[in-house]
Parts: structure tokens; sequence; C-alpha cells
């Protein structure tokens, strides 16, 4: 759950969906707990420069907006939050 969208171009907000609502009570119960988390390890071999998948994350980003949610908590409630943009930056090893 992302804290820092009052500080991004919000665009739209919706209500959740009965699923969201029921993952985020989960995680109430226990924030510690990773089970839902789903980790991917991606390996790329060969000249490819970090610049270039990173321009294309960034156009997958830019283009669908599931990748540009949050779901912030006001007053109890739980809302999606679409922002314009993430500043997403390419962690490379």
């Amino acid at each position: 759950m992302q804290t820092q969208t009052e500080t991004l171009d919000v665009v739209a907000e919706f209500p959740t969906t009965a699923s969201q609502q029921r993952f985020w009570y989960l995680h109430q119960l226990n924030p510690e707990s990773v089970a839902s988390n789903i980790a991917v390890h991606w390996e790329l071999h060969g000249d490819c420069p970090a610049e270039t998948i990173e321009q294309a994350f960034k156009a997958i980003i830019a283009r669908h907006e599931v990748l540009r949610t949050a779901f912030v908590e006001r007053n109890g409630q739980l809302f999606q939050q679409v922002v314009a943009e993430t500043g997403f930056r390419l962690s490379t090893i």
C-alpha cells in the first residue's frame, strides 16, 4: 500500500473491489506476511543496454494504468488512485 500518492499527480480515484478489500484486511491482520507476494527474477544475456530496457518498461507503465495504480487508505476506507507517472527506475546488478 502506497502512502506517497499525495505528492504525485493523481488522475483518477476508484473504490476497491471486494477481492482487493479482502487482501487489505488480511494485510491489516498480519502486515509482516509475504504470503501473497510474487517474486520475479529475470536474467538477460547479450548486448542490450540497461537504458533501452528501462525505456521499454516506462512505455509499458505509461500505457497500462493498472501499473500506475496505488492503494491508499483514507478515514478507514481503501481506494485505488491512478497517477500520471510513477518515476520508474530500473535496478541493475
